[in-house]
């Protein structure tokens, strides 16, 4: 049901009308960045979002790092449309590279930016090491984008890609940023619409954590074999991890996306409330509110605080 449910809006959802200069896109990509900052530390405000949205930033108080990642959120999801209207498959390598060093522009680190570690690295609190040497792994880690999403629902596909990304950690710092950027390029890519994994509280953050560390404890284990194993065995391995919370997290962050993204492309006058929606169905805004959540409709608040209902499948 998850994926007839991602079908169905993926048909609806034409990527072309995309604008990413749309206000309430930006708004979206605004929510994005401040999530995705926060669970690496980095917490900004609402003045702050409006400030790096109106391009402002410069006379604020907006640290580089929110403002590097709206920026390469950017350019990166435009880049993932003109490959999904392309039809062209995304040199992975040179993405990830480029996102790191978009990512830490003007920024000091002591760190090569684009560059992979040469070294090692520990990942904090998290139970996974990751290889001495990514770049025994990041070959397989490409290879893996394009098996991982044959082989699953999207949803089951960047849970498991996002993992792998994370535990092999292939630069000294940033890897939590990248990815989740990269999760979302390869989502656009495929179809589908940049989500938002939240990060705000510290609640939503240990759901994040935890869900990765009970994916990861396959990957843990086949970092410990010999990196000349098979890919086939390698995929066993990674897949003896439990994905299920991880995928969860996505799904819903996903349907929220689509939902959001199909209401900002439609026509305004077309849209519906719940009262409307319930006086057409013959049903309690109770229960339209329900079929909302559950995904049977598609709806969203965007920054109204009211639902707005796409009239699609209400009769």
């Amino acid at each position: 049901m998850r994926i007839k449910y991602l079908d169905e809006r993926k048909k609806l959802l034409d990527l072309k009308q995309i604008d990413i200069s749309n206000k309430e896109w930006l708004y979206m990509l605004g929510e994005e960045t401040r999530h995705s900052v926060a669970i690496e530390g980095i917490f900004s405000s609402e003045e702050d979002l409006d400030a790096v949205i109106e391009r402002n930033a410069s006379s604020s108080s907006v640290q580089s790092e929110i403002i590097n990642y709206f920026r390469a959120a950017q350019f990166v999801y435009d880049l993932a449309l003109q490959y999904r209207n392309d039809y062209v498959k995304p040199h992975y390598i040179h993405v990830i590279r480029t996102l790191h060093s978009q990512m830490f522009r003007n920024v000091k680190s002591p760190y090569p930016t684009g560059e992979f570690r040469t070294s090692g690295v520990e990942i904090l609190n998290a139970r996974t090491t990751p290889p001495f040497d990514p770049r025994l792994w990041i070959d397989m880690f490409v290879q893996y984008i394009d098996y991982a999403l044959e082989k699953f629902p999207i949803y089951g596909a960047v849970a498991r890609i996002h993992t792998l990304f994370e535990s092999i950690h292939p630069f000294c710092d940033g890897n939590g940023r990248v990815g989740r950027l990269l999760v979302n390029f390869i989502l656009i890519v495929n179809g589908y619409c940049n989500i938002s994994i939240k990060g705000l509280n510290e609640q939503d953050r240990m759901k994040y954590y935890e869900a990765i560390e009970m994916a990861d404890s396959g990957i843990e284990k086949m970092f410990s074999t010999n990196a000349d194993e098979s890919f086939e065995e390698k995929v066993a391995l990674i897949e003896t991890g439990d994905f299920s919370a991880l995928e969860d997290l996505i799904y819903s962050a996903l349907l929220d996306a689509m939902d959001r993204c199909i209401i900002i492309a439609s026509d305004s006058s077309k849209l519906l409330d719940v009262s409307q929606v319930a006086e057409v169905l013959g049903i309690s805004e109770t229960a339209v509110k329900k079929r909302i959540k559950t995904g049977n409709l598609i709806a969203s608040k965007l920054r109204t605080g009211k639902w707005k209902v796409f009239p699609h499948n209400i009769r």
